[in-house]
């Protein structure tokens, strides 16, 4: 362990740091993508891809420590012929996979597999290599067996190569986003492959002493490829996770270097006047207080570095905060905020979902988390889902812990992810969507309410109050014809009393309090006796139910449908004759009014005009209650039956 120390501390250290930052950055590469998607064949074989890279160059590394014995720097040379088997196998597979996910193997392929499997234990164990000189501790060697070494060139060469060619079939066959990230996986592995080969394999193949210990350096290439296709062209959609994992870790490092900075700079220089025990409170408290404006400074920078970001934060939040405020109808309100955060976030497209029956998969992702985006997901399903949707973020429009709705918006025009302010953006707005949501809903519930209490005073003033002034207007033109008359004044003075009744019960909204007392039929039937009194037309009132009818809920809308019929047919129809029953039929109750007036010529009750307003009235006053209206009119009369379902 000592000459391994020993020999790391004889290595430059930036020959040190580039190998250390190729290792690490291929293993968390690899680790991200695969912890978005463990289930993805893509993310599996990226993940095999970048570890085997990982352990290849710190093999390659070991290889070049001149303090160890020879017999260890042997077998660790041998060990990165043996790896670099995995690693070309690996890479074949990927490129077979990648991008399409799903590739069948033939029996060829995985025959070729095991034979280089078995080469690679060859290589690791078979004693090949031996050594061609040593000077100052450092080792060389050459092949024992060059046909050995040839035919391991020749593995290197056909799944190196072969790999590549696959590669460039696909390039050829795909087109856009997913063209470029093949691209970019292209080239840099065809560049690393090259300095492979001509580093190492090529000049050992001519019989030249091997290069092994920079052979991993190109490596730097790869991975430096690799990385600007994640961040530029969002290769494996990796990364926001990528940015908020680096964010983060330079977050914790900043946070433990001054943790320890702070703790050691107080120790040294005032351990004799300030007690040690103080020192650490006293830097845990600056740590715990400076994380939250750490983790802010580090996403900031991140982005500012990593994202196009056009907007001023304040200048957006206040465009969006003063749209939520003047909101007073919620589909205006959805409309206009849509409008504005597609005009910030440059977003193609965005929708609201209020309802979970209205997509209870957008409800499902949104509700365990503040935001979601595509990137972040790991099921495979929901990925395609989401794709298909044409949206990339979505976010949970909270009510206190409840999922009140959804917000969803789809890519942005530049072909960028969304990053991490933009979501802090839409994190922060999100609950004052909820109230302002909430607020333009009371506002239309109490428009809405207005409004039916206007068509109320309307129709009840008509059923009521127009219609009785009307045939008042008939007995004192009687009246005048015949002043001596002292009935028709009585009948003139009852009906006035009677309006001025109703008038009263309209408009301070007591018409849906009325007690009956179980005496609705006598009611109704007093009514056909005041319009027999009113318009001189024979009215014939039955009753047929097997009790009396006490029904306080709708009396007064029934009530308004009689008088509504009966004023029709003394108004309008001609009649002589008129006919109301009513009955209990089969847990309905059934309100029948016939006249052998002249009817009414192309009734059609479906598509009535707004002027109908007695007939529309009626209508209306038995969907209320689920029940059914049906108008049979010919030149022989008007038959209206109304049937509501009691109970």
């Amino acid at each position: 362990m000592e000459l391994l120390v020993k020999s790391i501390a004889l290595k430059s250290p930036l020959y040190t740091s580039v190998h250390l930052i190729i290792i690490l950055a291929s293993a968390i590469l690899g680790f991200l993508a695969y912890k978005r998607n463990p289930n993805n064949p893509n993310n599996r074989s990226f993940l095999m891809l970048n570890l085997s890279l990982a352990v290849f160059v710190a093999v390659t590394y070991l290889s070049n420590l001149d303090l160890l014995s020879i017999s260890t720097q042997i077998f660790i040379n041998r060990l990165t012929f043996s790896i670099g088997f995995i690693l070309v196998i690996v890479f074949f597979n990927f490129c077979l996979i990648f991008p399409e996910k799903e590739t069948k193997k033939s029996f060829v392929y995985q025959l070729l597999i095991i034979a280089c499997l078995g080469l690679a234990a060859f290589a690791a164990f078979f004693d090949w290599m031996a050594v061609e000189k040593v000077v100052s501790g450092l080792v060389t060697f050459r092949p024992r067996y060059p046909g050995i070494f040839r035919l391991f060139f020749y593995v290197y060469a056909l799944f190196a190569f072969w790999g590549i060619g696959i590669l460039y079939q696909k390039i050829r066959k795909l087109k856009g986003k997913e063209r470029t990230r093949v691209q970019y996986v292209f080239l840099a592995t065809l560049l690393y492959i090259i300095y492979i080969f001509s580093t190492n394999l090529i000049p050992a193949y001519f019989g030249r002493r091997f290069f092994i210990g920079h052979t991993a350096l190109g490596a730097i290439v790869f991975v430096g490829l690799i990385s600007y296709a994640v961040i530029k062209h969002r290769l494996m959609d990796i990364k926001l996770v990528l940015l908020r994992s680096l964010a983060y870790l330079t977050m914790l490092g900043s946070l433990a270097g001054a943790f320890i900075f702070f703790v050691y700079y107080l120790k040294v220089y005032y351990q004799q006047f300030v007690d040690p025990d103080i020192v650490f409170v006293l830097a845990s408290f600056i740590a715990a207080f400076g994380f939250q404006p750490l983790r802010r400074l580090a996403e900031k920078t991140t982005d500012n570095l990593f994202f196009r970001s056009n907007y001023d934060f304040n200048e957006a939040l206040s465009k969006l905060s003063a749209v939520l405020n003047h909101g007073v109808v919620v589909s205006k309100l959805t409309d206009d905020l849509l409008g504005e955060l597609k005009a910030i976030l440059k977003a193609q497209n965005g929708l609201f979902i209020l309802s979970k029956d209205e997509n209870k998969f957008l409800y499902c992702l949104a509700k365990n988390s503040k935001s979601v985006t595509i990137e972040e997901l790991e099921r495979e399903e929901d990925i395609i889902k989401l794709r298909e949707a044409g949206l990339e973020v979505v976010v949970n429009i909270p009510d206190d812990d409840k999922c009140y709705g959804v917000l969803a918006l789809g890519p942005k025009q530049s072909g960028e992810s969304y990053s991490t302010r933009d979501l802090r953006l839409l994190e922060i707005i999100a609950p004052q969507i909820t109230m302002a949501i909430k607020t333009a809903k009371s506002q239309e519930e109490l428009i809405e309410k207005v409004i039916e209490e206007r068509q109320r005073i309307n129709q009840d003033a008509h059923d009521r109050i127009y219609n009785r002034l009307g045939a008042m207007a008939k007995l004192s033109e009687a009246a005048a014809a015949q002043s001596k008359d002292k009935e028709l004044f009585e009948q003139l003075d009852s009906g006035l009393r009677q309006t001025v009744v109703d008038l009263q019960k309209i408009v301070n909204k007591d018409t849906a309090t009325i007690k009956t007392n179980g005496k609705l039929a006598s009611s109704l039937k007093k009514i056909c006796q005041q319009h027999q009194k009113d318009y001189n037309q024979a009215v014939k009132y039955s009753f047929k139910a097997s009790n009396m009818l006490n029904l306080d809920d709708m009396a007064w809308d029934i009530e308004c449908i009689l008088q509504e019929c009966l004023n029709n047919a003394g108004k309008h129809s001609g009649a002589k004759k008129i006919r109301v029953n009513l009955a209990q039929n089969n847990g309905n109750l059934v309100l029948e009014v016939a006249d052998n007036g002249k009817g009414i010529h192309n009734l059609d009750i479906s598509n009535l005009p707004q002027e109908h307003l007695g007939i529309n009235g009626i209508i209306d006053r038995v969907a209320k209650f689920q029940g059914i209206v049906d108008i049979n009119s010919n030149n022989d009369g008007t038959k209206i039956l109304v049937s509501i379902p009691l109970g």
